[in-house]
């Protein structure tokens, strides 16, 4: 479904289109399912790798907080927009100010995450072969100390 404005979601299964000030011009609450969107490589151009993933994967809060009561007043988890603003601002959605962040779009950190994980997958390998090298290091200077003549 195409509503023809982009919504804002501030809470778990809702979604609130801004009008003027903090007002919706449109808000619906219930549960709901994202069952993808375009990501075709036909539609992308300039595509360049994620910089330093998990340094910005390091940058990035979750928190538990509780809404205001304008917003549902319920116990949720999330993270701050304007902490991944700072990481990640293609994923925030600010007021037209431009400088007050208003939601983000938590699927968009998926990207990041995929890139980190390789990142420190990459490193565990990296490591587990320098501990296989010293293991056999070790084993060897053993025997070799095994093997020595008792003075």
């Amino acid at each position: 479904m195409s509503i023809g404005v982009r919504g804002i979601a501030l809470a778990a299964n809702s979604t609130g289109v801004w009008g003027e000030g903090a007002n919706y011009d449109f808000y619906a609450n219930g549960p709901g399912v994202n069952y993808g969107g375009s990501s075709s490589i036909r539609w992308k151009k300039n595509l360049t790798p994620i910089d330093h993933p998990v340094e910005k994967v390091k940058a990035i809060r979750g928190v538990y907080f509780d809404w205001d009561q304008e917003h549902g007043g319920q116990h949720d988890v999330g993270m701050i927009a304007e902490e991944v603003g700072r990481v990640l601002p293609e994923i925030v959605v600010y007021e037209k100010n431009g400088v007050d962040a208003s939601g983000m779009d938590y699927s968009k950190i998926t990207p990041l995450l995929l890139e980190a994980i390789k990142a420190q997958q990459e490193e565990i390998e990296s490591q587990q072969k320098e501990i296989e090298s010293l293991r056999a290091r070790l084993e060897a200077i053993e025997e070799t100390i095994h093997t020595q003549p008792e003075r």
